[in-house]
Formats: structure tokens, sequence, C-alpha cells
């Protein structure tokens, strides 16, 4: 949860463009040169569990029908239960750290839930956990998370978790991004806060059973994340001395943790193209990749035979040229194909594959201005496609103008960089704009 501060938007001209067409005339390395991908954990559920409870904090609060009094509170969060198909969760406890389960209960009722939380003030501290209720998953029980409730009247007040690029200059997903981790913890007696008097520990979370394994000398407010965290969730617990702070805070960051592996493409007609790589992973097959057409609709790959070595492959494919661009994304967990765009010493997730290659660089000049909620460009030449999009990936407008001047309406931005990508009749085209 990073503190957000709002500043006055000011417009940003781009003043990089770059001709992609996405073949061996920008490859910058030797198909492989990068080394070799590591062997990366492989995630499973074990039969009939689901993962996603998290202990959010243990502290305290006043009570309202006790002046002077304060009880203790346990906040978990969790997937809605509509999400993993099913109808509901009964919330079940145990004392013996999970020897035996019990309902937990409320006001003389098991508790059921169909939301993604809950705030309880149990009679002591227990082992919880989730039974699933209707579906596909009926019986099945969530990963165990055990509170201990707080003896020490203070509260958290306040925590947040800033993920910026500019902490270490590397965006996330990618590995080598920094975070940095803030807690606020007030006295319950005058509500003034209290400074120290708090440990920290950093944990790489199973993203599919939230287990939770302490990383060794991560016991700071920052970290930098390692090839180690590759596919791993992150989570920072801040734990109070049981002295002066008592309680239990805990932040997942909702970011993923990525390798880049930066591709080109080359060699493309109607059966398919090369595609390279700088590391090299152990292995790649069809069901590792995802290729879509220009209007995102899936491709079906048929085939991957390795060339050279591990990080140069023919992947064989139907492709029509007048469904072109494609893109091709991996579907792991823990690394990821980017493309390295000329110039700006920055890369995108995913490469693409047009039957462009081999042509002259376009002599074509483009200039785009983006506002807020505004697109302005001007072209030598008619631009058949716009995609605007973050610098994720994420698509956020796309239009089909079919002229070479003009101005376009566009969804309210806010301050970040942004990729606009633009098709005319000579190939695909990318600029960059950073709007602040």
């Amino acid at each position: 949860m990073k503190h957000n501060y709002i500043f006055h938007r000011r417009i940003s001209i781009i003043i990089l463009s770059i001709s992609l067409f996405i073949s061996g005339i920008y490859a910058q390395f030797t198909p492989g040169e990068g080394g070799n991908l590591p062997v990366f954990p492989a995630f499973s559920l074990p039969e009939g569990k689901v993962g996603g409870l998290l202990l959010a904090y243990s502290h305290r609060h006043h009570s309202i029908f006790a002046e002077g009094g304060t009880y203790a509170v346990v906040d978990m969060h969790f997937p809605t239960p509509a999400s993993i198909g099913a109808e509901s969760y009964t919330v079940q406890i145990s004392d013996d750290n999970g020897g035996t389960w019990t309902n937990y209960q409320h006001y003389g009722e098991d508790l059921v839930l169909t939301g993604d939380n809950f705030s309880l003030s149990p009679d002591a501290s227990y082992t919880f956990r989730l039974r699933v209720n209707g579906g596909s998953k009926d019986g099945f029980t969530s990963n165990e998370v055990y509170a201990q409730l707080s003896h020490i009247n203070t509260r958290f007040a306040g925590w947040g978790l800033d993920e910026g690029m500019f902490l270490t200059g590397i965006m996330a997903p990618n590995i080598g991004r920094g975070l940095e981790a803030n807690f606020t913890v007030k006295k319950l007696s005058d509500d003034s806060e209290v400074e120290g008097h708090l440990n920290y520990q950093w944990f790489r979370v199973n993203p599919l059973t939230y287990e939770m394994a302490p990383i060794e000398n991560a016991n700071t407010l920052n970290y930098v994340t390692t090839i180690a965290d590759a596919g791993y969730k992150l989570a920072l617990r801040a734990s109070g001395d049981n002295t002066e702070v008592g309680g239990v805070a805990q932040i997942l960051s909702s970011q993923d943790n990525l390798v880049s592996n930066n591709a080109y493409t080359s060699n493309v007609d109607q059966t398919g193209f090369n595609l390279y790589l700088f590391k090299q992973p152990a292995t790649l097959a069809d069901d590792d990749l995802e290729l879509t057409d220009a209007a995102y609709n899936p491709v079906s790959i048929t085939n991957v035979q390795t060339l050279s070595n591990n990080a140069s492959y023919r992947i064989s494919a139907t492709l029509d040229p007048s469904k072109a661009p494609y893109q091709l994304m991996s579907k792991s967990a823990c690394w990821r194909i980017v493309s390295e765009m000329e110039g700006m010493h920055m890369s995108m997730p995913g490469v693409y594959v047009d039957f462009s290659t081999g042509l002259k660089k376009s002599t074509n000049k483009t200039t785009f201005i983006l506002k807020y909620n505004n697109l302005s460009f001007r072209s030598t030449t008619t631009i058949s496609k716009i995609r605007i999009s973050d610098i994720s990936g994420r698509l956020v407008f796309e239009s089909f103008p079919l002229i070479e001047s003009g101005n376009i309406n566009i969804p309210t931005l806010t301050s970040g960089t942004y990729l606009i990508q633009y098709q005319t009749n000579e190939n695909h085209n990318i600029q960059k704009v950073i709007l602040e």
C-alpha cells in the first residue's frame, strides 16, 4: 500500500522514435551468450488445498464498551470464494498446531464468509484456515496461518510499500528491482507514535500454497530482488519487541518477480519464424509460449525445434501476413521474453514477429503529443493502428485512425512511462513518452 502524492501534470513530448522490424537487424547479442537460465522451482498445490490466506496484522484496538479497555484484533486477507468457483468459506481454528480443527464460532454460529477478508477478536492465539464450500473445490482447505495475539497496547496505524523504478533503476517485475517499506505504530493510551521497537523479516511466498520462507539476511525495510526470488511473491513482516510494541503486520507485494530474457526473431514466413534468446532455458516447448496476432487472437504453435543451441529455435505456426504483427510471450512464472528497444536502454514484454523483416528502414516521420486525456499525432503517411500501453505491457488504449494527422480522446492517464505503438503501411513502430 504505497502512499500516493498528486503532482501537477505537465506534457512530455516524445523525443525518441524507433522502427522495429523485429528481425536480426537490431540484434545486439549472440544467442545464448547470457548463459543458462537457472532451474526454477516448480510450483504446485497439494491435493485438496487452496492458497491465498495471509495475515495482514495482529494488534490491539480500543474497546467501545469499557473505558480504557482494549482488545486483540486479527485481520486476514484471501481471494474471494467466487474467484475459485466456490460459494463461501467457513473459518476454522486449531489450538494444537493443526492437529485438530473446529469451526470458528461467531455469536454462537459457524463463521461463513463470501468476501475477501475478516477482522476478528479471538479469545486466544490460534492457527487459522478456510474450508471451501460449494463448487468443484468443495471441502478443500486453505493454507494454515498462525496468529499470535498481541498483549501490548499498541496498534499499527499505517504501512506502505514503495516499488518505484527510482529505487534501483530497474522496473518491476524485473529481477534487481527495489522495494522499500514503512510502518507506523501508535500507543493506544494517547495515540502518540512509537519509534523503533520493530523487527523486520522478508519472505519468499509460494504463489500457490502461500507457504512463507524467510530470506537470509533480509532484515531491513529495504530489499533488492535477486534471481532466487524468481517466481515467488515477496512479503515483509514487522514484529513488535513485545515490550514497547506488540503484534505483527505484514505487507505482500502485488508485483511478479521475473528474469528478463532478451529476444529477437528472423526468417519470418507463413510457416513460422526463428527465435533467438540471450539466455538459454533448459527446455522450451510449444506450451511454454503464447503467440497472438495483431487482434490478440491466439495462434497455435505446432512445433518448437532447437537450432544451434538452446537459445535458437524454429517456431512453427501458420502465419497470415494480413494479421501481422504477431507477438510472442513466454508463459513461465519465473522468466519472460522481452525485446530491447533500440536507443532506449529499456525493454518491453514479448517480441514482435513481422513480415517486414529485411525491409529498408522507413523514412516516415511521425510525432505524438500525449496529454493526460488527449493524443495528437502528425505523420507523413497513413497510420492504420495506434496502441498505448504502460511500461509493463498492459494495453490502456487502442484506435484505428486510418489518417495521417489528428486528435484522439483517450482515457485519463496517470503520471508514468507509456509506449505508443503504431502501424503504417510500411512497418510497425514504437515511440516512448513520459507523462509527469
